[in-house]
This record gives structure tokens, C-alpha cells and sequence, in this order.
């Protein structure tokens, strides 16, 4: 089940326990920027699976 909390301006999703998906930080800037740019992409796609859009292997 998913709902939509007006107050806090998020879903959350319920699996045995209601699941809310944490914030994604962004990237500061720094000396690796691959690097980095790989560790945001890996945020959002954690993210995403949390969220219950993508789907956990």
C-alpha cells in the first residue's frame, strides 16, 4: 500500500512496516569528480528502490 502525506510532502510505503525514502544528497565538489558522480547515481538509484519505482534485486 502506498499513500501520500500532505503534511510532509512524501509517500511512504507500507511492507510489513511503513517505509518513507530517505532524501538523496547531492555531490559537493571535490578533486574525483567520477567518482562522485558515481557514489550520486548510486544515491538516486537506492533511492528509487526505496521508493518502491525501481524494483531490488
Amino acid at each position: 500500500m502506498v499513500i501520500f502525506n500532505r503534511s510532509a510532502n512524501r509517500t511512504a510505503r507500507y511492507n510489513g512496516g511503513w517505509i518513507v525514502p530517505a532524501a538523496v544528497n547531492l555531490p559537493v565538489a571535490g578533486a574525483t569528480v567520477d567518482a562522485e558522480a558515481r557514489a550520486a547515481i548510486g544515491e538516486i538509484v537506492e533511492a528509487l528502490k526505496a521508493a518502491g519505482i525501481l524494483a531490488t534485486e
